[in-house]
């Protein structure tokens, strides 16, 4: 009798654990695949002429590191890059990303679906 009383509050308990872990590390493959991909960014130079290729090779970069979380979309990952000129005239790299992530339980009050979203921005430095 006990345990019929104790067991959904226990599981309730896991499974909020489970998603948040699930969250928490889905949240660092994003940050770590945006930084990989300014620092790709970073390190390849960027020209009027070569824009197009360096995009492509920064996007590929991003979706290749994000292969490591589990049930990943690429269709559902939305990158974009932008570069500007700082003040002492060195070019800065951005790199921003959202993915959406689908939670195991529909949290009663709390979204299905959450938003994660990572900017990171480099120094060009080659």
């Amino acid at each position: 009798m006990e345990f019929a009383l104790v067991l959904p509050v226990l599981m309730t308990l896991v499974l909020g654990v489970v998603d948040f872990a699930r969250i928490y590390s889905a949240s660092m493959a994003l940050h770590s695949a945006a930084r990989v991909g300014a620092e790709q960014g970073a390190t390849h130079r960027l020209t009027p002429l070569t824009q197009v290729a360096w995009e492509n090779r920064v996007r590929t970069t991003v979706i290749d590191a994000m292969q490591c979380a589990p049930q990943f979309d690429s269709a559902k990952l939305t990158i974009n890059t932008a570069s500007s000129t700082n003040v002492a005239g060195q070019l800065g790299i951005e790199v921003s990303t959202e993915y959406p992530f689908q939670t195991i339980v529909n949290w009663p009050g709390l979204p299905s679906t959450v938003t994660l979203r990572s900017r990171v921005v480099m120094e060009q430095y080659r």
